[in-house]
């Protein structure tokens, strides 16, 4: 599928089910904005080998994780991490920032204070996972992991519609390009983040400091863990 079918098919199954013709209209309209940014970006703007990574981090901790335990449409309406907010996953109550991590690692990068910063209980999951083969019949690719989100919200269409668009605002979409990495998941493992967790907060910062980047060794996050699979 070239990028032009991409784009036609977006417009035809995001815009399906408005039944008011002045918000459909509204819609495409807006649409057509989004995917005209996306379109003259280029070839040179794909997301880099790590943003894949990471966006397809979250897809299969959305689809493994949080689909089961909340249902799809609550699953996606907290996925923040297309937006760029501080969390990945937003829910009332708590929060998930998800890490994507090579086997072997033995520490996480947090790129804000915000990051992990939030007055409510959440939690850093950890994932480990590498590229394999286009072949590998237990690897997945980014596309791959989007249409399995896409197919189970059929159902909620506004909701995919929200999905959709938050990931071409971002960059993303479905094009050939992306189904030539495909990588396989193995560990997965969460720490709760509280107020006694090893990391950061904004108010324990000098006010002149903007910007703050730091690493955590996963070998003393031992006594946060809360459960890990492999």
């Amino acid at each position: 599928m070239n990028i032009f079918v991409c784009f036609c098919e977006d417009m035809v199954e995001s815009s399906r089910g408005i039944d008011d013709e002045r918000i459909g209209v509204q819609f495409v309209e807006n649409r057509y904005l989004e995917w005209r940014h996306l379109l003259s970006a280029g070839q040179s703007d794909y997301l880099s080998m790590a943003a894949i990574k990471g966006l397809l981090g979250e897809m299969k901790f959305c689809l493994d994780v949080l689909i089961p335990a909340c249902g799809v449409k609550n699953a996606v309406l907290s996925w923040q991490g297309p937006l760029k907010k501080d969390q990945d996953f937003v829910f009332e109550d708590t929060w998930y920032e998800i890490k994507t991590l090579s086997p072997g690692s033995i520490d996480v990068a947090i790129s804000s204070v915000e990051q992990l910063d939030n007055p409510a209980e959440g939690h850093l999951v950890i994932q480990t996972a590498e590229r394999t083969t286009i072949t590998s019949s237990v690897g997945i690719t980014l596309n791959g992991a989007f249409e399995k989100l896409d197919n189970l919200l059929k159902e909620y269409p506004q909701t995919r519609r929200i999905m959709r668009g938050n990931l071409i605002s971002m960059g993303y979409a479905s094009v050939p390009y992306y189904d030539q990495f495909k990588f396989v998941f193995y560990e997965r493992w969460s720490y709760r983040v509280g107020r006694d967790f090893p990391a950061l907060r904004r108010k324990q910062l000098p006010e002149a400091v903007s910007e703050v980047k730091y690493r955590l060794m996963l070998a003393q996050l031992n006594d946060f863990k809360e459960w890990g699979t492999s």
